[in-house]
C-alpha cells in the first residue's frame, strides 16, 4: 500500500527535481508528496528531521552516499521506512541492496510499492558529535582519499576519481617531504591543511559505536 505522506529529501547538485516529478507521474500511487531539499549547510539531517516533524509516513533520499547517510542519521531508531533513489558516484548502500542505479523510474517505483526490511546503523563518536553510518566508516587513508576527491573530476570519472585524488595528495606529501629536508616548511596553497581524520559513508557493519582512537 503507497504511504499516504511522502517526503522526499533530495539533493539538487545530483538530480534535476523536474526528473522526480516526470518519473511520480508515470507510477500510480494515491500519497501526497512534499519536497526537501539538501543545501551545502544541511546536507540531509535538518531536512529528513523536518520531514519527520510534518508526519512524513516514508522518506525517499534522492542523492549520492554523502545524502544517504546523512537522511539514514536523522531516521535511525524511528519506524519510519527509507527508501532511495540513487544519484551519486558509490552509491554503496543500493548497491548493497540491490536497487536499481541509473534508472529514476524503477527506483522511484521500488520506494512507493518495495517490500521493507531492516538493516544495522552503526554510529561513531566524533569530537563530542555521534555520526551515524550504514555502510562503511573509513579512517586515515580511506578518509583521506575520499575528502581529496575533486567533486567535477568525481562526476566524470566515477569512482576511479577517488585513486586520483589520493594520488595528488601523494605528489603533494612527497613534495612538502622534501621541503623539509632543505629547511622549509610551506602550507597547502589552498589553505585547506586536511589532515587525516573520519570519513563516514554508509554500511551495514553492525551498530556498536566508535571512535577515532578505538580499534575497529
Amino acid at each position: 500500500m503507497t504511504p499516504a505522506r511522502i517526503a522526499i529529501v533530495w539533493n539538487q547538485a545530483k538530480l534535476d527535481r523536474g526528473e522526480l516529478e516526470d518519473a511520480l507521474a508515470s507510477i500510480e500511487h494515491a500519497g501526497s508528496v512534499s519536497w526537501y531539499q539538501t543545501s551545502e549547510e544541511d546536507p540531509g539531517q535538518g531536512a529528513a528531521a523536518a520531514a519527520l516533524e510534518a508526519g512524513a509516513d516514508l522518506l525517499v533520499a534522492v542523492g549520492g552516499d554523502g545524502t544517504v547517510r546523512a537522511v539514514v542519521e536523522a531516521l535511525a531508531g524511528s519506524d519510519v521506512p527509507l527508501e532511495i533513489v540513487p544519484a551519486g558516484t558509490g552509491n554503496l548502500l543500493a548497491r548493497n541492496l540491490g536497487l536499481p542505479l541509473r534508472n529514476v523510474r524503477a527506483a522511484m517505483t521500488i520506494a512507493l510499492d518495495g517490500i521493507d526490511r531492516r538493516i544495522d546503523v552503526g554510529w561513531a563518536n566524533v569530537a563530542a558529535r555521534r555520526h551515524a553510518f550504514a555502510v562503511i566508516a573509513g579512517f586515515g587513508l580511506d578518509s583521506r582519499m575520499i575528502a581529496e576527491t575533486d567533486d567535477d573530476l568525481k562526476a566524470s570519472a566515477g569512482t576511479a576519481s577517488a585513486l586520483v585524488g589520493r594520488e595528488a595528495r601523494h605528489v603533494r606529501d612527497r613534495r612538502r617531504r622534501d621541503r623539509r629536508r632543505h629547511g622549509t616548511l610551506d602550507r597547502d596553497p589552498a589553505g585547506r591543511g586536511r589532515g587525516p581524520g573520519l570519513a563516514l559513508s554508509i554500511s551495514t557493519r553492525g551498530s556498536n559505536p566508535v571512535s577515532p582512537d578505538q580499534p575497529m
